[in-house]
């Protein structure tokens, strides 16, 4: 028994065996756990890819609808803007007393002075308004209308009528009925040439565009006078505004006085009065060497 040599038992030989054969199925299995995958990919690889190209179909898909949007923004903006030149159109039958390029300018600097002005939405057309009514004071008022297809603005103005002008020592003026110095005759194209009477100013009266320099009452009186006058056939040569206060002295053409009047009386009156004068005067074939004094109602001095 003892030098016999023990053969071994097979049930003991296949339990031996059986962890070789877990350990081989281990590496089998390891094995092709760590192969790389087939070129189609696993589910997992594959879904990416096809989110990509699902993506990518979408887009594609779309693309003539985003180009279609963007070219009607870039439309819609392109409509909207505004450019700075304008046309200039009289909304009265007032005449402007200066050329349409000199409105067209202005117009065009005042435009040019904000961004905000370059586009229909966000300009300020009331802003626009009251620059130029301050800059040309002979504009009642100015309205802009902005156009829904083009780009050129139209604005019109509604200019002030000219009654009178005025002459200082500054310069010639235009007033309107109202005593406003609307502009000074050397600053506009058509100022000169009215069919107005000029008030020579020997009061030497404070004078700035914009800003009244006579009453209401006192050009009413003026112009009813002349009118009153001319239909008389009585041709005036001056009307003259002396530093003595409310008179009026008027020298008629072709005679050698002159008539003085009063600013705060009916110029109706007084003009009656004085040609009531001046007829009775010519019966007796007296002259006045001086003046003839109407300023007071009902009461005739000459001298």
């Amino acid at each position: 028994m003892l030098g016999r040599r023990r053969t071994p038992d097979k049930n003991n030989v296949r339990q031996s065996r059986l962890p070789e054969k877990r350990t081989a199925n281990k590496e089998f299995f390891s094995y092709h756990a760590s192969r790389q995958p087939a070129l189609g990919g696993t589910a997992q690889t594959r879904q990416p890819r096809e989110k990509l190209a699902t993506v990518s179909k979408i887009r594609l898909r779309h693309l003539p609808t985003i180009i279609a949007f963007i070219a009607l923004i870039t439309s819609l903006f392109y409509m909207t803007t505004l450019g700075s030149d304008v046309r200039i159109q009289s909304a009265t039958t007032s005449k402007l007393l200066r050329d349409q390029s000199v409105y067209q300018i202005a117009s065009a600097e005042i435009l040019s002075s904000s961004v905000l002005n370059k586009n229909k939405v966000t300009i300020d057309t009331t802003k626009f308004e009251e620059s130029m009514t301050q800059r040309f004071p002979e504009l009642v008022s100015v309205s802009m209308t902005l156009p829904i297809v083009g780009h050129k603005p139209i604005v019109s103005l509604n200019a002030d009528k000219p009654v009178l002008y005025i002459a200082s020592q500054r310069g010639v003026f235009i007033v309107n009925k109202n005593g406003k110095a609307l502009a000074k005759v050397s600053e506009t194209e058509k100022g000169q040439g009215l069919d107005l009477p000029t008030l020579q100013d020997d009061a030497n009266l404070p004078i700035e565009l914009g800003k009244g320099v006579l009453s209401t009452q006192d050009v009413t009186f003026i112009t009813t006078l002349v009118s009153q006058l001319n239909e008389k056939k009585v041709t005036i040569s001056s009307l003259t505004l002396p530093p003595l206060a409310a008179e009026l002295q008027v020298r008629p053409e072709g005679l050698k006085y002159y008539v003085r009047f009063s600013l705060l009386t009916n110029p109706r009156i007084a003009a009656g009065q004085y040609l009531a004068t001046k007829k009775k005067l010519e019966v007796e074939k007296v002259t006045p060497k001086e003046y003839i004094d109407a300023r007071v109602e009902e009461k005739i001095f000459f001298k």
